[in-house]
């Protein structure tokens, strides 16, 4: 589920309301095919949106960016040095000294079980399929004799 329009009402014409825009993606296309490669901005977001789990509701600031004719490796390598800074600014100085890791999406998956691990308190996965071929849990053993492809995994 997405935000829905944030409205506001206007105090010059009591009674009505205008709506915010949710992102300038437009705005940002048109720039890049008028000859800009890069466009960076860090600007205040403001979503009306009720609250989850895995994020405040409301207002935040964010850091949005377009690249023209760019691979995602190219990406990374310029935003790591910028959260590099953010994040060394914000520790009063204390020193990012280790890269960011890029763990490719089927790694991650097979790993950690999941495409955005919790990398604080790595728990992964492990290969537990040769437990359980010739063993009394007919259910597994059934599947792994019965189909070459299929692989048990455990945390």
């Amino acid at each position: 589920e997405g935000a829905r329009d944030f409205l506001v009402p206007s105090r010059i014409h009591p009674g009505t309301f205008y709506a915010l825009p949710q992102a300038p993606q437009q705005y940002k296309q048109l720039i890049m095919v008028s000859g800009f490669d890069r466009y960076f901005q860090i600007a205040p977001c403001f979503r009306d949106e009720d609250p989850r789990a895995d994020r405040l509701p409301g207002e935040f600031y964010q850091l949005d960016l377009e690249m023209s004719f760019v691979e995602q490796d190219d990406v990374l390598s310029t935003m790591e040095p910028v959260l590099r800074g953010v994040f060394e600014t914000f520790a009063n100085g204390k020193p990012v000294t280790q890269k960011f890791r890029r763990i490719p999406y089927d790694e991650a998956m097979r790993t950690y079980g999941s495409d955005k691990p919790d990398l604080r308190n790595p728990i992964e996965m492990q290969a537990v399929s040769d437990h359980f071929r010739d063993s009394g849990f007919k259910v597994l053993a059934n599947i792994l004799a019965n189909d070459a492809k299929a692989e048990v995994w455990a945390i």
